[in-house]
């Protein structure tokens, strides 16, 4: 299985919001003065430039003293792929500061989702950025972090191809709409479509794409209103038969989320100034080849 990436807004031939600002490892990002308020002060690596090598660990500095055993840390790339990070402790120097290593970096922009408690039991859930650029090949990709993405994985199985596609809401509030889209790749034939089990909630097909609109807002896929763990949304399903196809034959497929995104007060910390916000999000796309036997690889 081949994946590629592709900077967003190529796939249905339309454009699509992307990926995060850029934070530096010698800069601290979004200092302020809170002076009553346990929060963050600033993250390394922090908001300017790319990083040229990948850091070692993550340093997130708050007002006060950390809880680790009750912190938590999520990491995200720019396609909503979720990244492996270590657990976290508190520098032993510094009790404010709440470290994780982060092993295996590579080039992307990276969205940290924290919710990190104070030694009071206080806690500040909210998102902090890097980009993670060597040789300046992320330069293309607009500025702009999408707060709804999508992400999709395929599963072989002979002549059949599973793909199945999940909405990350990284923003910290509800989506007012959304609408899927996965494409069926060209001369293949779909077998069945689902949502959240095989069986269950077909989507709708014209032929070259099958897709749902949801009814029921996607909460939060970090945390919760209450700040606890959330999930992604999903799966979207759809099942595709490459029976007769050419060995040789490039399958294609990607997904896309059209969205809205509620204006819904302000519980999350740093972001009640956002207002609705409305954009269409690309998964990279997922390429497999017809084998010499008809099989998919």
């Amino acid at each position: 299985m081949r994946i590629s990436r592709r900077s967003f807004g190529r796939g249905f031939g339309l454009t699509a919001l992307s990926v995060a600002g850029v934070l530096s490892s010698n800069k601290p990002a979004l200092a302020e003065d809170f002076a009553n308020k346990f929060d963050l002060r600033f993250m390394v690596p922090g908001m300017s430039e790319p990083v040229k090598k990948p850091p070692q660990y993550l340093r997130l500095y708050l007002t006060g003293p950390v809880n680790p055993e009750k912190s938590r840390l999520h990491i995200m790339g720019r396609f909503g792929v979720p990244t492996p990070v270590s657990p976290v402790w508190a520098d032993p120097d510094d009790p404010t500061i709440l470290m994780a290593n982060f092993p295996n970096a590579h080039p992307d922009r990276y969205v940290v989702y924290y919710k990190v408690y104070s030694t009071n039991d206080e806690f500040t859930v909210n998102r902090a950025e890097f980009s993670l650029d060597p040789d300046g090949l992320l330069s293309d990709v607009p500025a702009g972090w999408p707060p709804v993405r999508v992400a999709i994985e395929p599963t072989v199985s002979g002549r059949l191809v599973t793909y199945e596609a999940y909405i990350w809401n990284v923003s910290l509030r509800r989506t007012g709409m959304a609408v899927l889209k996965g494409l069926i790749p060209t001369g293949a034939q779909l077998v069945r479509s689902y949502l959240s089990s095989d069986g269950a909630n077909p989507g709708r097909s014209d032929g070259t794409a099958v897709g749902w609109s949801l009814t029921t807002p996607v909460q939060p896929s970090m945390y919760d209103m209450s700040g606890n763990s959330g999930k992604p949304y999903g799966p979207f399903g759809w099942v595709i038969d490459t029976s007769g196809m050419q060995p040789g034959t490039s399958l294609v497929s990607r997904s896309t989320v059209d969205w809205s995104l509620w204006w819904d007060g302000g519980w999350w910390n740093n972001e009640s100034w956002e207002p609705e916000q409305h954009g269409l999000s690309v998964s990279e796309d997922v390429v497999l080849t017809v084998g010499a036997d008809g099989s998919v690889g």
